[in-house]
């Protein structure tokens, strides 16, 4: 001990602090390390969370003496890695979360036979919603969607159809391009049924209007800036390919706005020249008609030949005829 003593001294106060540091350092180290090993793993149950859903999710747990983490202001909780098929499997057996959409498979639990056609209808028109939604959340930059038909009942007597349309809320990572927009419109009508993508609008969950339903002059202007973008991007190119090859590549920059002109002019004239004197329309009418008519009104073995001549005697009255059948009746012998 008195040579471990000696040592010591001889490494001065300074030294014993380091080395007491370094030890205090590594000690803790392994200690958070074995810390964290013995910690369960957690893993996200669900994500984008509404608050009600969120809030029914936590009273499930706590039911449970689950463990659980929130994050994302408590739009994403987080459990046990080994628990998260249990319990969404057990969560979905109660309904929870009720934000979800719902597609094709209402149709799997329904009753159709005791089931009306009105509620047949309704759950048609929310599989059909709930399956448009679901195609256009594969979208890139589409965090969520909902979808809006509007389906007029179709009448026997009526003139005047109304045309379907059709209303998307997008939720966003980011801007979407025209081309992606132009493709949602089309997506919805194409999978409806006499929906044309002029009727289709879309606001995102700021209340934008990225496309109008009321005309087809917005998605025809969507498409005319898509248009006018990619022609100042190819334009843009062509100008840096041949300054690149004067200067170097990669020294030169080159901005190009396009101006566009999307105006359409019909005229429709129709004008003629009298001086020409060429006939505008011209209508020729010919009718040829033969009748022959048996004035007797008697049918015998003669006029039914060939080439038989009709007679020409006078057909007479029924009341003549009755008075010379009377007179000769009376006639003396």
């Amino acid at each position: 001990m008195n040579s471990i003593v000696e040592q010591m001294a001889k490494f001065g106060i300074v030294r014993l602090a380091v080395l007491a540091l370094v030890a205090i350092s590594l000690l803790s180290f392994f200690g958070f390390i074995m810390f964290q090993a013995s910690q369960p793993t957690l893993s996200v149950l669900y994500t984008d969370l509404a608050p009600e859903d969120s809030s029914a999710i936590i009273t499930e747990l706590d039911a449970q003496n689950m463990k659980y983490e929130l994050r994302d202001e408590g739009r994403t909780i987080l459990v046990q890695k080994s628990e998260v098929p249990r319990l969404r499997l057990d969560l979905a057996s109660k309904g929870v979360p009720t934000s979800g959409v719902v597609g094709y498979e209402i149709f799997d639990k329904s009753d159709t036979f005791s089931a009306t056609s009105f509620v047949q209808n309704i759950n048609q028109l929310r599989a059909l919603e709930g399956e448009l939604a679901r195609s256009i959340k594969t979208i890139g930059n589409v965090q969520a969607a909902r979808v809006h038909l509007v389906l007029p009942e179709r009448r026997i007597f009526e003139r005047d159809k109304q045309p379907p349309r059709a209303s998307i809320v997008l939720k966003t990572r980011g801007e979407l391009s025209a081309g992606q927009i132009v493709a949602i419109r089309r997506l919805v009508a194409s999978a409806v049924e006499g929906l044309k993508s002029e009727n289709v609008s879309i606001v995102d969950e700021q209340g934008r209007l990225l496309a109008d339903g009321t005309s087809g002059a917005d998605g025809l202007s969507v498409i005319f800036d898509e248009k006018q973008l990619n022609f100042e991007k190819r334009l843009r190119e062509q100008v840096e390919s041949i300054v690149a090859s004067v200067v170097g590549l990669g020294r030169a920059r080159v901005q190009v706005a396009a101006e566009m002109d999307n105006n359409k002019i019909q005229q429709t004239s129709e004008t003629f020249d009298p001086e020409t004197r060429v006939v505008r329309s011209t209508q020729n009418r010919n009718e040829d008609q033969t009748t022959t008519e048996v004035l007797d009104g008697q049918v015998t073995a003669s006029r039914q030949l060939p080439g038989a001549q009709p007679t020409n005697t006078p057909r007479l009255s029924p009341r003549k005829q009755s008075i010379m059948k009377f007179q000769r009746r009376r006639a003396p012998k």
